[in-house]
Parts: C-alpha cells; sequence; structure tokens
C-alpha cells in the first residue's frame, strides 16, 4: 500500500487529512501521536473518517523512546492503536546513538522491548522501530544485533534513508529486509538533505526498485511533503504511485 504519515500535515485537523488523503488516493495512514491522535476518543474518530473513506489505518506513530519510556504510557499508547485498528506501532529505539549506548543501557533496551512486546501481542500489534539518528538502531550492525537478541515476531524495523550514501542504504536495506516492516520516504527530504552531496534526482526511484526486487508488500509512506501542505502531499504520492508502477 501506498499512503502517507499524519506528522507531514500537522497543520491539518484530522477532517482535513482524511479528506487530503482520500483526494490523493492514499491507501492507508500513519496517524501521528504529535498532532492528531492523542486519545482513545481521537483514535475511534480517525477510524471512523478512514473507514468512510476505504483508507486503511496502517499504524499509529508514535515517539515512545523505548528503554527510557514508562510501561503504562506504553499500555495507553496500545489501547489508542487498537482503538483506530492499527496494526503497527512506530516507535523510537532509545535516545542514543549506538556508538554510546553501553551494554547496560542495551541490555535495558532488550529487557523493555520483551515487556513491551508481551503487552502489544494482547492487541495483535506489532513494535516498528523507526530508523533515526541518535538511536541505538543507527547501523546495520546494532539494527540486527538488537533484532536478533528480541527474537519477537511482534517486534520489526522501519526502513527510511538520508539520500546520500546509496552503497550503505542498498547494504542495510538487503540485511535488514526480513525484518522491514514498512517504509518512509519523502521527495523533500531528499532535496534537503542532498544540498551538500551531488545531486541525484533518482535515489527514491532506486530505494523502490531494490524493494520490488526483495518482493517488498508491505506499506511505503510520505512522511514529509514539502511546506506541509496538502497540495504538494497530493503530487507525492501522485509521483510515488508512478515510480512504484514502473520501477
Amino acid at each position: 500500500m501506498i499512503g502517507l504519515t499524519s506528522t507531514t500535515l500537522r497543520k491539518y485537523s484530522l477532517e482535513e487529512v482524511a479528506d487530503i488523503s482520500h483526494k490523493a488516493g492514499a491507501e492507508m495512514i500513519e496517524w501521528g501521536s504529535d498532532f492528531h491522535v492523542k486519545t482513545v476518543s481521537d483514535a475511534e474518530k480517525a477510524k471512523k473518517l478512514c473507514d468512510e473513506r476505504e483508507i486503511v489505518v496502517n499504524s499509529y506513530g508514535t515517539y515512545y523512546k523505548i528503554g527510557c519510556g514508562d510501561l503504562e504510557q506504553w499500555k495507553k499508547i496500545c489501547e489508542i492503536s487498537a482503538a483506530m485498528g492499527a496494526k503497527y506501532i512506530r516507535t523510537w529505539l532509545g535516545e542514543k546513538g549506538s556508538d554510546a549506548t553501553g551494554e547496560k543501557l542495551y541490555s535495558a533496551i532488550v529487557e523493555q522491548t520483551l515487556r513491551m512486546a508481551d503487552e502489544a501481542e494482547k492487541y495483535s500489534l506489532v513494535i516498528c522501530n523507526e530508523c533515526h539518528p541518535n538511536t541505538y538502531n543507527d547501523t546495520t550492525e546494532s539494527t540486527l544485533r538488537y533484532l536478533r537478541d528480541v527474537n519477537r515476531e511482534n517486534v520489526k524495523t522501519y526502513y527510511q534513508s538520508w539520500y546520500h550514501d546509496e552503497p550503505g542504504d542498498r547494504e542495510k536495506l538487503f540485511s535488514t529486509f526480513p525484518y522491514v516492516q514498512d517504509v518512509h520516504v519523502s521527495f523533500s527530504e531528499l532535496d534537503k538533505f542532498q544540498l551538500l552531496h551531488k545531486k541525484d534526482k533518482q535515489y527514491i526511484d532506486k530505494i523502490l526498485s531494490w524493494l520490488k526486487q526483495l518482493g517488498f508488500n508491505n506499506s511505503i509512506m510520505i512522511e514529509f511533503t514539502k511546506g506541509g501542505n496538502a497540495e504538494n502531499l497530493i503530487k507525492d504520492i501522485e509521483r510515488l504511485k508512478q515510480i512504484w508502477k514502473t520501477v
């Protein structure tokens, strides 16, 4: 499925995001916890809006930091996710890069993940860690170590790029692919991160071609769109669909 994170449309209401997504032909939405879905009531409203427009609620995009977060807060996140019919919860893997994460903290991250996975399993939910700087899964090696140590069916990873290290991006995707649940892409981030690098406008095309080569059949989401504007989001969804058809 091709869709978006609601985070890119922060200045729009729940209803407006649903309408814009429908107009764009989005097949799914990852509702963010920062602006749009903060309570069970919000979740129920988001589910109703998506059901009416035949859009899948794919995931709940949170900023919960594993190893640092409160487990009572995690239980609430699971309840909200279940209320809107999400299958996946986006999380962050700690708040330090792998080089700055000692063994004691790493053990705490793994231990908390296992407890979170037990809770998520009650709701048939899957934990998916976003790939982000200053989190433990900032390298291929650290990502694989964590996933293998946790070894739970309901703990996966996202895949995303900073658009300037093609060999590294390819190596990470092919190495972690068995664990990759969803993918974030952004044409506006592509432009931003290539300002100081050689321009390669086909970078996202290459990522999508690797995904197709690997037989990827989950969700690809526009994470950010230029200016957070509806018009740009509609263009980005159309562009993403066209590239996916042709790679």
